[in-house]
């Protein structure tokens, strides 16, 4: 009980430390652009200077950044006429980068010309257009080329159903071989996956010197569809089948049975980016192995359990 603890513990933190990296990674400052419409009996005079370069100077206070037309996440169009003896300008605010862009707000401002007419335009600036506007950008990761990968795990093994009478908990781990194929939002790997997994059998002692065990050994074509949840998280679902070689051994009689069987495995998931070649994963797994009722293992038809995982992947 005091290692599955530890086992549990080792979950935890393989989920708590790539999170607090992550949050350091994953947005840029919004790019923004200026675009000036000008009266039609009007060029570009002093006045549309004082209020081009004043729109300009409250991004920078606000933390955006200048950008070009062609790569900016915002455009900020202005439209100035004058009114009697006021000024009248009128925004619009198109966010030109996204899914789903478009309009996002539109606001007027009307007041005299005067010595703090800079000032005013700022002010107006901050309050009805830049307080609806996002500072930062979430980033995504660009669509990486195919590449192989190379997983190792640990694993805790709790027998279920008729598997439950016989055994109690194992452990193993196995190894995977595989090529990962990027579409998109989703990533697909079929792979070749060997295990290696010891359970106890105690339910099967003779008497208190004949206990035996079992060793199973899994070889399977294993096929996993992830989805990119962001650029650090991949939830993913596997499905493997293959066949296994179990070996019974009593250490008192040097008694020995062994055979392969079918085997399938079903796979829930999450692997965690530390980096582009290098990331964690945890997992619960299905194992199964179709065994002909007593040829190795007495009075059962199935070596059935769930695996707790907890282990690396490598990709080059």
């Amino acid at each position: 009980m005091r290692s599955f603890r530890c086992f549990n513990l080792m979950i935890l933190l393989a989920l708590l430390i790539p999170i607090a990296i992550s949050s350091q990674e994953g947005t840029r400052p919004a790019l923004v652009s200026t675009v000036m419409i000008s009266p039609e009996s009007h060029g570009e005079s002093e006045l549309e200077k004082v209020i081009k370069s004043s729109i300009l100077t409250q991004l920078e206070l606000d933390d955006f950044v200048l950008g070009e037309l062609h790569t900016s996440d915002y455009m900020i169009r202005a439209s100035y006429e004058m009114i009697g003896a006021n000024l009248s300008i009128s925004f619009e605010v198109i966010q030109i980068r996204a899914d789903r862009g478009g309009t996002i707000t539109e606001a007027k401002w009307e007041g005299p010309l005067s010595l703090r007419l800079d000032t005013e335009i700022q002010n107006a600036v901050h309050t009805l257009i830049t307080r609806k506007m996002k500072k930062t950008i979430q980033t995504e990761e660009k669509i990486s080329k195919n590449k192989w990968n190379l997983g190792l795990n640990f694993s805790r093994f709790v027998p279920i159903l008729e598997s439950n009478r016989i055994a109690k908990l194992g452990f193993g781990g196995h190894v995977s071989f595989g090529y990962m194929v990027f579409l998109e939002k989703f990533l697909l790997n079929p792979s070749i996956k060997v295990g290696l997994i010891w359970i106890s059998t105690p339910s099967i002692c003779v008497d208190d010197s004949s206990c035996s065990n079992i060793t199973m050994v899994p070889l399977a074509a294993e096929i996993k569809l992830a989805y990119t949840l962001s650029r650090k998280f991949h939830p993913y679902l596997a499905s493997g089948v293959g066949g296994a070689w179990l070996f019974k051994y009593s250490y008192s009689h040097k008694e020995d049975r062994a055979g392969i069987v079918p085997y399938v495995d079903a796979t829930l998931g999450i692997d965690i980016r530390l980096a582009d070649a290098l990331g964690v994963f945890v997992e619960t797994e299905l194992h199964n192995a179709f065994e002909k009722i007593g040829v190795i293992v007495p009075n059962t038809s199935h070596i059935t359990g769930i695996a707790l995982n907890i282990g690396t992947e490598f990709r080059y």
